[in-house]
């Protein structure tokens, strides 16, 4: 998946951790998944 920009990118994000249940500052590897999405 690509996005057109980090903004983009930051909003699916925030947006689909946020719909699932996640919590985005865990501060353990929600880094490492935000910066390189692998799912």
């Amino acid at each position: 998946m690509e996005f057109d920009s980090l903004t983009d990118a930051e909003r699916f994000y925030y947006t689909y951790a946020h719909g699932m249940g996640f919590s985005i500052r865990r501060g353990d590897t929600s880094d490492e998944i935000f910066w390189n999405p692998t799912m």
